[in-house]
């Protein structure tokens, strides 16, 4: 994988809507797959709009790459590992306090399987901790009464 990375000072159109606008960046990947037998490419382009107070020194290519690095991961670690493990983008829960309520659940056991000790759950990658433990229910209330054991 590459990845280039673009910067420049928010040009004036830019800071005519956004204000605080004072950077702007685009950064260019480019990935090949490499398990067979797909060998397909893909080229992204994402596109940045760095806000601070007025004055404020333009970031560096190499930080703001950190910074931006930094914000995808969590969105990688974490919410990616909750919709794929419990298919958090496909619950239909609309109403009142229940999805904030659904939310939290997911995340709190989330982060209970990533800690756990259990020897046998420890490796194990999350769908497969969930499979497991959907499996053995009582394993699971005392992982979650436990706090992680």
């Amino acid at each position: 994988m590459t990845r280039t990375l673009w910067t420049a000072p928010a040009p004036p159109q830019i800071r005519q809507l956004w204000p605080q606008a004072r950077q702007v960046a685009a950064i260019h990947t480019h990935s090949e797959k490499r398990r067979e037998p797909a060998k397909d490419r893909a080229d992204e382009l994402h596109l940045y709009l760095i806000t601070g107070p007025r004055g404020a020194k333009p970031l560096k290519p190499k930080r703001l790459g950190a910074l931006i690095r930094k914000h995808w991961g969590i969105e990688n670690r974490f919410h990616h590992v909750k919709d794929r493990t419990f298919h958090e983008d496909q619950q239909r829960v609309r109403a009142g306090d229940g999805p904030t309520i659904l939310t939290w659940i997911r995340s709190i056991v989330s982060c209970l399987l990533y800690n756990t000790k259990n020897k046998r759950l420890k490796n194990a990658y999350m769908p497969e901790k969930r499979n497991i433990l959907c499996a053995k229910p009582a394993r699971a209330f005392h992982i979650l009464t436990s706090c992680g054991g």
